[in-house]
This record gives structure tokens, sequence and C-alpha cells, in this order.
């Protein structure tokens, strides 16, 4: 399953909320980044952010809500 369905699949199941618990992106690179970002942003799901060793270190991912 790609992320773009497994993002599919957690809105169709209308969850309260989203926990990510790191490594969503395996290497850190703005065009990574911005991929996952589209994707999450069309959710109406609160979502919780903890990153992992692969993206704890990217600028500017605590900026982006």
């Amino acid at each position: 399953m790609t992320f773009i369905e497994v993002i599919a699949e957690v809105q169709s199941l209308n969850p309260d909320l989203l926990a990510l618990t790191g490594d969503i992106i395996h290497f850190p690179s703005q065009a990574n980044l911005d991929h996952v970002t589209e994707a999450l942003i069309g959710l109406n799901t609160p979502i919780l952010y903890t990153a992992g060793n692969h993206d704890w270190y990217f600028p500017g991912v605590d900026a982006r809500g």
C-alpha cells in the first residue's frame, strides 16, 4: 500500500486522531516533505506527529501546522 492509499484509508475511517510515530519519509528532501504535506493537508483529522530518526532534523517541519 502506498502512502497516498494509506491516507485515503485513514480518511475513510474518519478517526478522532491520526498519530504519526516517525519516519514518514525515508530520505529527507523538500520534495518528500511536500509529498507528505500535500497528502495530509486534506485530512479533516487532528494529527499528532513525532519525528523519527529519518525526519527529525528537517528544518521547518514543526512550522507547517
